[in-house]
């Protein structure tokens, strides 16, 4: 089930508690997303680049995020699926996401770019 079909079985089963509506914007979200990969993918654009401050692809954006779709659409358009598990193994984020997994200490690593020991 695609997050566009999920979105349309939530509205059509009337779910409107105020969860419900956050699951549906996430899911909104989650279908602008990949609608805007599509578009970087059909006009070539490289899908290994890296961003300035913490060295991460879109592919590893994604895998962090959770984002599903977009990992999928990444990897099937040959993105370097090794390329988080290298980047994490010369940072302190290797230590908090590999050896002793912590959501939390993993996500002040990337929130502070200072506390990331390269």
């Amino acid at each position: 089930m695609t997050s566009l079909d999920m979105a349309i079985l939530l509205r059509e089963v009337g779910l409107t508690t105020q969860l419900h509506c956050i699951i549906i914007d996430i899911i909104n979200i989650n279908i602008i997303i990949s609608a805007i990969i599509t578009l970087c993918l059909l006009y070539s654009c490289p899908v290994d680049n890296t961003e300035s401050t913490f060295g991460m692809t879109p592919l590893d954006m994604a895998i962090l995020m959770g984002d599903v779709e977009s990992t999928a659409q990444l990897l099937a358009a040959g993105a370097d699926p090794e390329h988080l598990l290298k980047l994490f193994a010369l940072t302190d984020l290797y230590d908090v996401t590999v050896i002793h997994p912590d959501k939390r200490k993993t996500r002040e690593l990337l929130d502070d770019d200072d506390k990331v020991c390269y």
